[in-house]
């Protein structure tokens, strides 16, 4: 090491300083190594390299640098900041909120640590201290439009819509031209159904930056909530011309080009699932090998499948493990114990595993939803599948005693299903007001049976809709076996796009599906049939929110006689 003045280090510090804000990376870079062989390790020229490596998207090496700038001096709280900010990048939540952590308890008065400490806990979905975190970062900035903007994303989260359309509007106040919060902002009005608002808000955010890419997809998600879908069509082009390969885009124009029945593309980009922030099925972030190749033959294979999203999604699905079995495959699939006793009435010598459970080898694997496109299995062998489930006997003949017992064997007996997910947007839109059900109730001799298992703290329909209530039903642990029973002793099921039209479908009932006035991409777009259950009749809202209509042209469509 040679020996320089002690002076020299600042004025060489700060040169290289210099080229790194001026953009000079290498330059930057170059000065800050000669800097550690002239005079040694150093706590802030490590950070510095570090601050490089990550903005050359070397996140491994910034890490480590940060990690030497650290293990120098551990109380440095930017160092701690900077690390911080990388473990967010890389989804490590946890580790990131202990560095912000440290280094809030070094400098609380930091406006970036609070912030980037703010950011962390959004990204990791944290929503509640997310709110709380902002409130202290506009406490010392109360014009900081990107705290206001994120709060806004936080709130909304919460369901805090009109605090969240609030502080998006702040956001907006503080800095006029923030296309990102008017972006955000169009998501918010769009989920609470104020359509033009969505588009005027999506049209001012591609005022400001005609390339925006995500306001070009969200734009196109109210076309189709509105049904224009030529105009939802050319807005996703636009997006994924500016943004080609981003998941979000891909797997909204595969929901778009499914609904549309254009399948083959539709599957293809349906794939773009597995890339998204939010999948949450047991086995892609695994890497799993030896995926199986569209169109392989698999006889003789021995082929992993496995659930991925809702168990209506393993109900409508689970037919593709029978059909590679019978096309002589040695299927297992995974998928939630609770509903192995009913998949077992699939047949064919298909084994079920456990909802987290891999077998120790398999030749290949197919995710259920992946099945129809790899498995090359078009929408004309989809409903020849149906019926694939069954009910157990017993469970029906039991079942049939109960309903019968004291009531006369005539009449319409209609097993009824009105709620889904309440958790997620898209389930409450799904559902109706079982109120409505009194329309079907009215017609003589009809009889109403609910097939919705009882939990805790359940409202109970109103009474005027007369719909019966079933005592102990589905019970267990086994999910969907009354439910199953239950179907077989009626002429009729109605409900909405739930679980249990999958199970009705598979099971091959005569059902009447209520439907959103756009509906989920596997109910196609305007026909009242469906190529997945040929026992299922379509039923839509003509306008967005118009149940009523439904159920009264349910009702016009109900023979004297099932």
């Amino acid at each position: 090491m040679m020996h320089l003045a002690a002076g020299a280090f600042p004025d060489r510090l700060n040169f290289g300083v210099s080229r790194h804000v001026q953009g000079d990376l290498a330059g930057a870079s170059r000065a800050y190594e000669q800097l550690l062989r002239d005079f040694g390790p150093h706590a802030e020229v490590s950070r510095l390299l570090g601050v490089l490596a990550a903005q050359a998207g070397d996140r491994a090496r910034a890490l480590d640098l940060l990690g030497e700038a650290l293990a120098l001096q551990p109380n440095h709280a930017v160092a701690l900041d900077n690390r911080g900010v990388i473990l967010k990048d890389l989804r490590r939540y946890d580790a990131a909120l202990a560095d912000f952590d440290r280094a809030l308890a070094l400098e609380p008065d930091s406006l970036p640590i609070l912030n980037n400490r703010a950011i962390a806990l959004l990204a990791a979905e944290k929503w509640d201290a997310a709110a709380f975190a902002y409130e202290s970062v506009l406490a010392r900035a109360p014009d900081h439009a990107g705290a206001w903007n994120d709060r806004g994303l936080a709130l909304k989260n919460l369901g805090r819509t009109d605090e969240a359309l609030a502080s998006f509007d702040r956001a907006l106040a503080v800095r006029p031209g923030f296309a990102d919060a008017l972006n955000n902002r169009g998501v918010l009005l769009k989920e609470l159904k104020r359509f033009d608002e969505a588009l005027a808000a999506y049209d001012a955010a591609l005022a400001l930056s005609p390339d925006y890419a995500d306001a070009h997809h969200n734009r196109g998600n109210v076309f189709v909530e509105l049904d224009r879908q030529d105009e939802a069509g050319a807005c996703y082009d636009r997006a994924l011309a500016l943004k080609p390969g981003d998941p979000e885009i891909m797997f909204s124009v595969a929901n778009f080009l499914l609904r549309m029945g254009r399948f083959a593309e539709g599957w293809r980009l349906y794939e773009s699932r597995f890339a998204r922030a939010c999948v949450t099925d047991r086995f892609s972030r695994r890497g799993l090998p030896r995926r199986l190749v569209e169109g392989a033959p698999i006889n003789g294979l021995r082929l992993f499948m496995f659930w991925e999203q809702g168990l209506g999604d393993v109900l409508q699905f689970c037919r593709f493990a029978k059909l590679a079995a019978e096309q002589g495959a040695h299927v297992s699939v995974a998928a939630p114990r609770r509903l192995h006793r009913l998949l077992s009435t699939l047949g064919a010598g298909v084994v079920w595993l456990d909802q987290d459970e891999a077998p120790e080898q398999f030749d290949a694997h197919l995710p259920l939803m992946s099945a129809p496109a790899l498995l090359c299995a078009g929408p004309e062998s989809w409903g020849a599948l149906a019926p694939y489930l069954r009910a157990e006997p017993e469970r029906v003949a039991y079942w049939r005693e109960k309903i019968d017992q004291g009531l006369p064997q005539a009449g319409q007996r209609i097993g009824v299903a009105w709620r889904t997910n309440l958790a997620t947007s898209a389930g409450r839109d799904r559902g109706f007001d079982p109120a409505l059900l009194k329309i079907l109730a009215e017609r003589p001799g009809v009889r109403l049976i609910s097939l919705h298992r009882r939990e805790q703290g359940d409202a109970l329909p109103p009474p005027e809709a007369r719909i019966e209530i079933l005592e102990n039903f589905d019970a267990g642990p086994d999910a969907f076996l009354d439910t199953a029973a239950v179907m077989e002793t009626l002429d009729l099921i109605v409900t909405c796009d739930t679980s249990i039209a999958h199970l009705a479908g598979a099971l091959g009932r005569p059902t009447w599906l209520a439907l959103k006035h756009v509906a989920e991409w596997r109910w196609l777009r305007t026909r009242t049939d469906t190529p997945w259950y040929p026992s299922v009749r379509l039923f839509r809202q003509p306008a967005p929110g118009d149940w009523a209509a439904v159920f009264r042209a349910m009702a016009a469509r109900l023979p004297s006689k099932l």
